[in-house]
C-alpha cells in the first residue's frame, strides 16, 4: 500500500506505472522460507521439484497443470528501480513478503489452521 500513497502523493508519477517486485522466485524457493518460517506447516508444503517431463505428463490429464506448462523454465525478472528512483520506495526483503503473505492467509482462513 506504501507505494499506492507514494505515487498518488508524488505529482510527476500522475499517469505513470510502476512495478512493486522484490524480485523472481521458484515455488521451491517460496517453500523453503515456508518451511523454515512455518515449521508446523512443514508436511503440507512440497518438498521436491517434479521433473518437466512428470508435469507433462499429469498435463494430459489435469487442465490447471497444462495451464502453466508455458511458464515451466522461465524466470520472469523485473525491477523496482523506477519506484526507487521517481518515489523513494524501498522494496520489502521477498523472504518478509512470503511469510506473512502465509500468516495473512491463515487468519483469513484461506488456509487452514493445523
Amino acid at each position: 500500500a506504501e507505494i499506492h500513497i507514494r505515487a498518488m502523493q508524488t505529482e510527476h508519477a500522475a499517469g505513470e506505472r510502476f512495478l512493486a517486485v522484490g524480485g523472481f522466485r521458484t515455488m521451491k524457493e517460496v517453500a523453503d522460507v515456508l518451511r523454515e518460517a512455518c515449521p508446523d506447516y512443514r508436511k503440507r508444503l512440497p518438498m521436491v521439484t517434479l521433473p518437466v517431463w512428470l508435469l507433462r505428463f499429469f498435463a494430459l490429464f489435469d487442465a490447471d497443470t497444462r495451464g502453466v506448462l508455458n511458464e515451466l523454465g522461465k524466470r520472469r525478472e523485473a525491477t523496482a528501480a523506477k519506484a526507487r528512483n521517481s518515489l523513494g520506495w524501498e522494496v520489502r526483503p521477498a523472504e518478509e513478503s512470503i511469510v506473512e503473505t502465509a500468516k495473512s492467509m491463515i487468519s483469513l482462513g484461506i488456509v487452514k489452521e493445523l
